[in-house]
């Protein structure tokens, strides 16, 4: 057996963006799947087993002199140091095509005992020129989305291109704690999840990347060409030995640092394979042929369409060779603000992308004005959602973009008659009583399906239209004249799906038109509940199974006051349905909706059976 030197590599953190040690998320990602999807566990256990047999195995010399994969980047970010340069993505790939084909100079420090079974893969990955509708493209697309901040979700998947003709690989700003990267063996994820997701900083090793950190992608390539784990994909490193299912990478515990000199844990007298790149030591310089043959077998495999990506077709269908010369651009943008008020002039970013652009065109429905400045101004004099539009353009072609990307709030002298809201007779929503709409899945909406009073309440259809993001709800501009204490209350029902459903409600104050938010009141999971133990179909209240919060306004007296409720759904989709009704602000000496000169009234008008009078100190019935 031979013994080495003992060399420690401390690696991760990079430097800058964590002070935690981050490693590849498979397990974590796995685990997302067997609780989200009932079919996951039987399809993990056939990728994990699928053996990998010296003979008869298909191999590129009985197929292809080299496989090539057509890659596509997608760049998630929200306009910072995530939004990686387009060289810092060639990086990469020139690093991943150096680890796969053995060009990598430090295969001189392959340990004896792995020297003769380090293996050239004969895998090469070019970036797309053709998207899947034939447009050209420079195989890295970008988007302003929250998203990038990521979350173990399949919402947040919206970008996956065919993965029978791409090789996905979404670059973040942040994942959860703990992981650097991730994705799932060959068909154990639905067809838009099997993609690449990793953090910025371990994207090559210029930019905000590194050399420490630059093969992560190489071992993440290597999960997505079915390789596991080389102490097994159900277990962790250094706990027990465990097995990867291919005959050259010896029994191992697998290793969190490169101790060459003390690698026969498992085995008396055989080293294991540390330099492996499907390890965690930090070290890794090589595959095994036995590595190879597995991934060769996954490419010749029909299993998640991997032997279509390097068909001849596929790589003239993507434009792997002969590339255009120049795109035409794609258009993305972000407003600058989520929240405005009636007269605002509104800034928006421009983050296009794909080619040089010429021209900008910025317009919307509810603005009066038209930029044409990169990063447009614009000046809204309608209350709602506003959609922006982006026009862009060069000499190859042009690209325009609608965004739902600011909620425009009734300004000065504007608001309701109403200081209690039941719903009834009321079209939701109107130019006051405003809402955001979420990429996918439920807003607020009306129902007639409960109520505490009357026959309508607000609702989000979370059981089957489980929304993607926040969704809110936001109240007229409210002006309070009078010093005494006023309050909010309103009624509300919600069950828990299960014990683990953590669906939450909070309610912010704005004094400033939604530039800032005071939140003053959150219920989350079990406190949200308004009925004893879970629901498991979806839960529609009687009206006795309605909740009342009530919260004090005092601190907003001589205030103009706007309400924002806001509903997330549970991040693992687990969550159900949720109500508000009669919303009443009441018990203040002078409170009326800023109107101008009416300072009192009969409200709701017209009326549903129940009047209150409002301007003589509390509101009266």
């Amino acid at each position: 057996m031979f013994k080495f030197l003992t060399l420690f590599l401390f690696v991760w953190p990079i430097f800058g963006y964590s002070q935690e040690l981050r490693r590849c998320g498979y397990l974590e990602a796995r685990e997302y799947l067997l609780q989200t999807d009932k079919a996951a566990k039987e399809k993990f256990e056939a990728a994990e087993n699928t053996s990998v047999s010296e003979e008869g195995v298909m191999n590129k010399s009985q197929t292809q002199a080299i496989f090539t994969i057509p890659v596509v980047f997608h760049i998630l970010h929200q306009g910072g140091p995530e939004n990686i340069s387009d060289a810092q993505i060639q990086d990469a790939l020139t690093i991943l095509n150096r680890d796969f084909n053995k060009l990598n100079p430090d295969t001189v420090n392959i340990v004896g005992a792995f020297q003769n079974l380090a293996s050239d893969c004969q895998i090469e990955f070019k970036l797309a020129t053709l998207d899947e509708n034939g447009n050209c493209t420079t195989g890295i697309t970008r988007h302003y989305d929250n998203a990038a901040d990521w979350e173990l979700s399949s919402s947040n998947y919206k970008y996956t291109w065919n993965r029978t003709r791409y090789l996905n690989i979404y670059v973040v700003k942040t994942l959860p704690p703990g992981i650097a990267a991730y994705t799932y063996l060959p068909g154990t994820s639905s067809a838009i999840m099997d993609a690449i997701v990793v953090m910025h900083p371990y994207v090559g090793s210029i930019g905000t990347g590194s050399q420490f950190g630059s093969r992560v992608i190489t071992h993440e390539v290597g999960h997505w060409f079915n390789l596991q784990h080389t102490w097994g994909s159900n277990n962790q490193p250094g706990v027990a030995c465990g097995d990867d299912g291919v005959g050259d990478t010896p029994l191992t515990k697998g290793f969190s640092f490169c101790n060459l000199a003390n690698a026969d844990v498992c085995t008396s007298g055989v080293d294991e394979n540390v330099q492996n790149y499907m390890e965690y030591a930090f070290c890794q310089n090589m595959f095994t042929l036995g590595q190879r043959n597995r991934m060769h077998n996954c490419l010749n495999s029909a299993n998640a369409g991997r032997s279509n990506l390097w068909s001849p077709a596929n790589i003239q269908t993507t434009g792997v060779y002969n590339p255009p010369l120049a795109c035409p651009p794609k258009a993305d943008f972000n407003c600058n603000l989520a929240v405005a008020c009636l007269g605002d002039t509104v800034s928006f970013t421009d983050y296009s992308y794909n080619g040089t652009i010429s021209t900008w065109e910025w317009s919307s429905a509810n603005a009066v004005n038209v930029s044409n400045l990169q990063n447009g101004k614009l000046v809204f004099n309608q209350t709602g959602p506003a959609v922006v539009k982006l026009k862009i353009s060069n000499a190859n072609g042009t690209d325009s973009l609608l965004k739902t990307s600011v909620i425009i709030l009734p300004g000065a002298y504007s608001g309701t008659n109403n200081l209690v809201q039941s719903f009834e007779n009321f079209t939701f929503p109107d130019s006051l009583w405003l809402r955001t709409q979420p990429e996918f899945g439920s807003a607020f909406n009306t129902t007639g399906l409960s109520a505490k009073t009357g026959s309508q309440s607000v609702w989000v259809n979370n059981f089957y239209d489980n929304p993607n993001e926040a969704v809110a709800l936001y109240t007229p501009r409210f002006l309070f004249q009078g010093m005494f204490p006023s309050q909010l209350s309103f009624y509300y029902a919600y069950a828990q799906k299960s014990s683990g459903s953590n669906d939450k409600l909070s309610v912010y104050a704005s004094t400033n038109c939604g530039l800032n938010w005071n939140k003053i009141l959150e219920l989350a999971g079990a406190s949200l509940s308004t009925v004893a133990g879970f629901s498991n179909t979806p839960f529609f209240p009687n009206s006795q199974q309605f909740g009342l919060s009530t919260i004090s306004l005092a601190p907003y007296s001589n205030e103009q006051l706007y309400l924002k409720f806001e509903f997330l759904p549970d991040e693992n989709g687990a969550g159900n349905n949720f109500f508000i009704d009669d919303i009443l602000i009441n018990g203040a000496t002078m409170l009326t909706e800023a109107l101008g000169p009416e300072q009192a009234g009969v409200f709701p008008n017209p009326t549903s059976g129940t009047i209150y009078f409002k301007g003589f100190g509390q509101n009266m019935i």
